[in-house]
């Protein structure tokens, strides 16, 4: 099941089933503290868990701005919008978990910030349910094992959608042995998942991934058992169990058009994945996985059974200890890299490995094409882009081959940085990087895959830019290879799509 297939199924379950289920009585609920309200009489009420006791299935509680100091359980299909993000805050002032969303709702929170919470698992919203956020921030939540942010957790109709929210400044501070076990500073997450133009920032975890720690499957077919097991309340698996259990549907847990930024953890600082997991049009940037000695996947931190897919995605200024500044690979799992650009990582420890890509165990079951991987260190003297074996489908472009394995000659690119690194360049104004135009990767692309404007399939970049047009302006073009397509000018300030 692709992407798109995914995302009309999380429409139909958060847009289509809102719209034919509601019935006709359905009505609007006011929350307002700021005025005369009244928690028995309404209109307004003065505290949102009030409301949710008077509303009925299908009904929309409007909070106004204000700072409402509640810790909120939902156990029926619900709207909750507030003013704004900035205006309107649930905090739980460090005492108990913001938001519990119960199996077998379909919820709407939308234009509000939760924070404050404290919990051992999801402080900020634990979601066994159908949940969408939209505009919505995720502020200075602290869970005692795992889920600092949003604690996601596998049911038989449970998922989250992300949209236009941020995540920030969570933590989880759970630590086993095994390092398996614990983690998702920002989101831990066992269930359906789509984020789209949202970002995971500023998050920590003791143990596993710093923004994000996925253990999806991508499985959506259930047992009896468990079935009746969510009716009565009880788990019919451990999570250990039900993370091993694995099958990829890759589609199931997805990110598209957002930013992982400055996360901190022991195993992958931005995303740890014991799964499924598609990343596109994306950047993974100044992400940190340094807690021990070994700590591993700066960026990107993948298990033994994970399926993962990049594509278009930026990888920059991410560091680790030990393995993978930028991404720490294992191939039992399968991945797919088309364009993406691995550059300006790093490895701290003398003797590590891989600062751009490490890949781990000798199966060639990552497939790169498209893909630029360049000017990534360790220590900050020593290249070392990139260290294992992988399977080239061609159009590559690695400044360093040493200690690679399956990169070929016929189709991709060696070329060893001069005196002047001509690749990206790193706007200030726009707090991002443009291409060169002198670099070597500037139409060598697969052609197969980029298409002009008169083209049936024109792909964009990691910024959402057209892929490069022929040179008579139109017809088919060779992309550039990398994330990141050259553009004769920069957009002006605040053209970004």
């Amino acid at each position: 099941m692709n992407f798109l297939m995914y995302k009309r199924l999380f429409y139909a379950l958060f847009v289509f089933t809102f719209q034919l289920s509601v019935p006709l009585q359905a009505k609007t609920l006011d929350v307002n503290n700021q005025i005369v309200c009244s928690d028995k009489m309404g209109n307004p009420y003065c505290q949102i868990g009030a409301a949710l006791q008077a509303a009925n299935a299908d009904d929309t509680i409007k909070i106004a701005s204000g700072k409402y100091v509640e810790s909120l359980v939902i156990d029926k299909n619900i709207k909750l919008f507030g003013a704004a993000p900035s205006s309107t805050i649930i905090d739980a002032a460090g005492k108990k978990r913001v938001v519990t969303v119960r199996p077998g709702t379909r919820v709407q929170i939308k234009s509000m910030t939760l924070q404050g919470g404290k919990a051992n698992k999801g402080a900020g919203i634990l979601n066994s349910g159908s949940l969408m956020l939209s505009h919505v921030r995720v502020f200075d939540n602290v869970a005692e094992l795992s889920g600092g942010g949003i604690y996601n957790v596998s049911s038989v109709s449970g998922s989250l959608y992300i949209r236009h929210s941020i995540i920030e400044h969570n933590k989880s501070l759970g630590n086993d042995k095994h390092n398996i076990r614990y983690g998702g500073g920002g989101i831990f997450n066992n269930a359906p998942l789509i984020i789209e133009d949202s970002q995971i920032k500023f998050n920590q975890a003791e143990d596993n991934g710093g923004g994000i720690y996925s253990v999806f499957s991508g499985r959506f077919k259930f047992s009896e058992g468990e079935i009746v097991a969510e009716k009565l309340g009880i788990s019919a698996a451990t999570e250990r169990q039900q993370t091993m259990n694995r099958k990829f549907d890759i589609g199931a847990v997805s990110i598209k058009r957002s930013q992982i930024l400055n996360n901190h953890a022991d195993a992958g600082g931005g995303i740890n994945v014991h799964g499924v997991l598609d990343i596109s049009q994306s950047i993974l940037s100044e992400n940190s996985a340094t807690n021990g000695k070994r700590s591993s996947g700066g960026g990107l931190f993948t298990h033994f059974d994970t399926a993962l897919n990049l594509s278009n995605v930026l990888v920059s200024y991410n560091r680790a200890t030990f393995r993978g500044g930028g991404i720490r690979f294992y191939t039992v799992g399968f991945g797919k890299f088309f364009n993406v650009s691995i550059i300006d990582n790093q490895v701290l420890k003398k003797f590590g490995q891989g600062a751009g890509l490490f890949v781990i165990r000798g199966k060639d079951k990552l497939e790169i094409s498209n893909s630029l991987i360049a000017r990534n260190f360790i220590q900050s003297q020593t290249i070392s882009d990139c260290h294992g074996k992988i399977r080239s489908l061609g159009n590559n472009y690695l400044s360093h081959v040493k200690n690679c394995i399956g990169f070929d000659s016929a189709t991709d690119i060696f070329k060893p940085l001069g005196g002047v690194d001509y690749l990206y360049q790193w706007d200030e104004g726009q707090s991002r990087y443009k291409a060169h135009a002198l670099g070597g990767y500037v139409e060598h692309g697969n052609s197969v895959n980029c298409t002009g404007v008169k083209g049936k399939r024109l792909s964009r970049d990691v910024y959402g830019k057209p892929r490069h047009l022929a040179a008579s302006g139109g017809g088919v073009g060779r992309c550039d290879i990398g994330a990141i397509e050259f553009e004769e000018s920069l957009p002006q300030k605040g053209d970004r799509p």
